[in-house]
């Protein structure tokens, strides 16, 4: 292009030159036509023809620098039109976002990497099929299956009108997993038509933004069917509480806070407050108490050492408790506080009380059997306890009428022991056995808890006192005691555990679901808000604060402020959907732009609803909050990309072409109807072998083989193709392998018309040629000048002195000279050098045996002359003893080998050298070795 334009200057310039001063002559000739006789006229032609010439040369002087200053803006722009338009190829084939081209059918015509790389497919899979194709199987954000009219881009091409921000699924061909997409699809028209040629659809793989959504959703759900579980857990709790008179506390270290149920308040007959009055509490306890109390605090706190304490209570009506702690510890096994339950154990207390005071008085007198038991069965009847005695001796069994009750026995006498071991269970029962055996052989008392099945098959637990019967010789001789039906204690207490498992796991999986969400919603910007209309309160989470620039030590700002850091817009935007959705519970989905209090510029995504009460009032808002800055830049800067691409692809002079692997064109650039003359449907999926010459096939069929088996680049290649009017034309190619996964897929070529400098090679080349042929000449002219100085130094001056020294010879012979004998010696002397120089002199410029001999002997010769001469090892080798070339072959050889020997002696200070002189069928090879330095 640059050559054409800086032709098209010279070929302007000369043709307006040539052209007005042929005008000039011309003019000339019609006035002397005319007026022939008029001298005026004629001397005014001359003037005219100097003028005229003149002018006409500085015009195309001018002409000539203004075409100049024309070419050299042009050669500019191209030369950034070209780096504009490597730079933003290289940017489409680089970016991360996924872009896709189809026709109106909804074929898939041109894909980037990235494409293939979200999808996990090839682009020989991807080209050519449909965008709703069935291998995706492509559905909504619910999962149900998406009909291709509501595909994005069939969408895009029905309208005409872009489809911005649609959430699809694709399966991925790789992971055999659902990759899921934000698409894009925009139509592209072609000027003066208004039905789209074809769309073009980018998409972002927010496969990590949807899986944090649907675990934020399943935290959701987890976290309400917990907090479900708590609330029935706190009820069960609550209930256990009141029925077994147990309460629970808790104390924090940090904050020093405390927290008790309402059962404790209710034990101790204290108000509820918060924080609790610990101060009345210490009121209603002794000193030694409070005081045991402060010890057992403390080892639990620094020592982990949990504990159990029994105390009487300073009030009106006799209360006892029973307070249990144990410590809690954080992650890092620090003691961060304790936890413990309170229980009221007054009933208990009152018939232990009576149980010791029956036994003294058992014990003190036997005489009041009678009033005991009237005394034990009126506190059985309150306490649910029976007594019993077993006379060992003759095996029989007498119980109270609570025993009866209490086992469900309606019998009139007592049953026997095997009748009784049948109701225990089989843990029970291996309990029971091994205590009786001790107070039978030892005589040692035993108090256990029981489990059995009545005779009325109700499930009971039972606390059993046995104390041994002694005769006067001190052996047992039977046993006596109690049975208390704890039954519902124990299942106080079993309900309690569970509560406490219940309400300790709920809390774990409360926290870890906390904690999933919060992470969640860092990974992806999210966070929660919520505002109660009532209070005015402003919830936030910390994503939020960290989107609007502050942090939860300040606070969040008051909703004036808070909207203030939108832009007009935005803020137009955000409170008419807040009016909204407060008069008419409408809720809003907004992308908005801010600058936070961080002075950030953002763009956020909030979504608000709201939230209303039993009764169906308004009571405030709640919702979630995203940063989609990167999102928002992203798609930008696609759509930038994009833009530029096109424009460069569409608008570029080289052809870019997308092959398959074997050869089949992809893609071609627009270019090829300016540089080919064909159309793109032309070629498309037909092979290079259709347009380039029979004769220069191999070249890119070898090139473009191994560039796909080894995923080598290709350098430029020449060769040509068949324009669509028949005539070749010369390419020059570069090919770049595309990679996935390690293997060649496709391959892509840039390609540019050469054909004025393939004929501008073509000239230099005959140029050469002719300068080479020239060259040779003139080294034979050369040659044979030298030749012919050597002949006639042979032939004449050799001759002569030769001639000289023969007289000089004869005259030393002579009796009347021997005066002059001595000068006559030193003239012969000088002679012979003479002529031994002479000699030299001819084999420098042309040793004759070079002629005589030819070149092999003549190298013989050569090498001998130079380890005389220059004290030099030569060493030279040759395959053949003889060889016929030309004169003008061998006589070039000669001096070649003689420049390097030269060389080698002046510069490599080497004390070997080594010739090697081979022939074969493919001509001579020669080669020149020195052990020196280097030339």
């Amino acid at each position: 292009m640059k050559k054409y334009i800086k032709k098209s200057t010279k070929f302007i310039v000369i043709g307006y030159f040539i052209i007005s001063c042929l005008y000039i002559v011309i003019s000339d000739w019609i006035l002397q036509y005319y007026y022939q006789e008029n001298i005026l006229v004629a001397q005014w032609q001359e003037i005219q023809s100097y003028i005229g010439v003149g002018f006409v040369f500085i015009t195309a002087t001018a002409l000539f620098f203004i075409l100049k200053r024309r070419d050299s803006l042009v050669e500019k722009q191209l030369k950034k039109l070209k780096e504009n338009e490597n730079s933003y190829y290289s940017l489409f084939n680089n970016m991360s976002h996924g872009i896709a081209y189809a026709n109106p059918e909804g074929i898939i015509t041109s894909v980037n990497q990235a494409s293939l790389n979200i999808l996990g497919v090839t682009e020989a899979e991807m080209v050519g099929s449909s965008v709703n194709s069935d291998e995706w199987k492509p559905v909504y954000e619910d999962n149900s299956g998406l009909s291709p009219e509501d595909h994005p881009g069939f969408e895009a091409i029905k309208t005409g009108k872009p489809v911005h921000n649609r959430i699809l699924g694709a399966l991925n061909q790789e992971t055999n997993t659902y990759t899921w997409l934000s698409l894009n699809s925009i139509p592209e028209f072609k000027p003066g038509e208004s039905k789209p040629f074809r769309v073009c659809i980018i998409f972002t793989d927010i496969s990590q933004l949807k899986n944090s959504q649907d675990e934020l959703k399943l935290s959701q759900k987890v976290l309400k069917e917990s907090l479900k579980k708590v609330e029935m857990s706190e009820f069960l709790l609550n209930e256990a509480s009141k029925i077994s008179k147990i309460g629970a506390y808790e104390y924090q270290n940090d904050g020093d806070q405390w927290f008790f149920s309402d059962q404790v308040y209710k034990i101790f007959g204290l108000p509820k407050s918060n924080p609790p009055p610990l101060k009345e509490l210490s009121n209603i306890i002794t000193v030694e108490t409070n005081k045991r109390l402060i010890e057992a605090s403390e080892k639990c706190m620094k020592q982990g050492v949990p504990f159990d304490i029994e105390f009487e209570l300073i009030q009106e009506i006799t209360t006892w408790v029973r307070v249990m702690t144990i410590p809690i510890y954080n992650d890092d096994k620090e003691i961060i506080g304790r936890r413990g339950v309170v229980q009221d154990i007054t009933d208990l207390k009152l018939f232990e009380n009576e149980l010791k005071k029956s036994k003294e008085e058992l014990e003190v007198n036997l005489t009041t059997v009678q009033r005991s038991e009237f005394l034990l069965r009126e506190a059985g009847k309150l306490a649910k306890i029976g007594a019993y005695e077993l006379n060992g001796e003759t095996n029989k069994l007498y119980w109270s009428d609570q025993m009866f009750e209490i086992l469900g026995y309606d019998g009139q006498k007592a049953p026997n022991l095997e009748e009784l071991m049948v109701l225990l269970t089989e843990k029970s029962k291996e309990k029971m056995n091994k205590a009786s055996f001790e107070l039978v052989s030892k005589g040692i008392p035993f108090e256990l808890e029981l489990e059995l099945i009545n005779f009325k098959k109700n499930h009971l637990w039972v606390r059993i006192i046995a104390e041994p019967i002694f005769n006067n010789e001190q052996n047992v001789i039977g046993r006596r005691g109690v049975l208390q039906d704890i039954s519902n204690l124990k299942k106080s207490q079993f309900e309690l555990e569970i509560s406490k498992k219940n309400i300790q796991a709920s809390l774990e999986l409360l926290e870890k679901s906390e904690l999933s969400l919060r992470q969640a919603g860092l990974m992806a910007k999210v966070g929660y808000w919520e505002h109660d209309a009532i209070t005015d309160k402003v919830t936030w989470s910390d994503v939020v604060y960290q989107i609007y620039g502050t942090t939860p030590e300040n606070g969040a700002p008051d909703l004036e402020t808070i909207l203030t850091i939108f832009d007009e817009e935005s803020m137009e935007r955000l409170s008419k959907a807040a009016h909204d959705c407060i008069t008419k519970g409408i809720p809003y989905d907004l992308e908005l732009q801010l600058v936070n209090l961080k002075n950030e510029k953002l763009w956020i995504r909030n979504m608000g609803k709201a939230i209303y009460n039993d009764q169906g009032e308004f009571i405030g808002r709640r919702g979630v909050l995203q940063d989609i800055t990167e999102h928002k830049t992203n798609l930008e800067l696609a759509q930038k990309s994009e833009d530029m691409y096109r424009l460069l692809a569409d608008n570029t002079s080289d052809l870019i072409c997308l092959h398959n692997p074997d050869t089949s064109f992809r893609y071609l650039s627009p270019s090829l109807s300016y540089l080919m003359g064909y159309d793109q449907i032309d070629l498309i999926d037909k092979k290079i072998d259709v347009v380039v010459h029979p004769e220069d096939l191999h070249i890119l069929v070898d090139a473009f083989g191994d560039m796909v088996k080894n995923g080598t680049k290709v350098g430029a290649l020449s060769y040509r193709v068949r324009h669509k009017s028949g005539n070749y034309i010369w390419f020059e190619s570069l090919g770049n392998p595309i990679f996935k996964e390690g293997v060649v897929v496709a391959f892509a070529t840039t390609s540019r018309d050469i054909s004025q400098w393939m004929s501008a090679k073509k000239v230099i080349e005959d140029y050469q040629l002719s300068l080479q042929k020239l060259t040779t000449e003139i080294s034979l002219i050369e040659e044979n000048q030298k030749k012919q100085i050597a002949a006639n130094i042979h032939d004449h001056l050799s001759q002569s002195l030769v001639i000289s020294k023969m007289r000089i010879t004869e005259l030393e012979k002579r009796p009347g000279l021997e005066s002059i004998h001595q000068d006559l010696e030193f003239v012969k002397n000088h002679i012979s050098e003479a002529l031994d120089n002479s000699r030299k002199i001819t084999y420098e410029l042309s040793p004759p045996v070079l002629y005589q001999l030819g070149i092999i002997d003549t190298l013989y010769w050569y090498t001998d002359e130079i380890e005389e001469k220059y004290n030099i090892k030569v060493k030279f080798h040759s395959n053949v003893s003889s060889i016929k070339l030309s004169d003008i072959n061998a006589i070039l050889i000669f001096r070649c080998i003689q420049e390097v020997v030269t060389n080698t002696i002046k510069y490599a200070n080497a004390s070997l050298v080594t010739i090697d002189f081979d022939k074969d069928k493919t001509g001579v090879s020669i080669n020149i070795m020195d052990n020196g330095g280097g030339l």
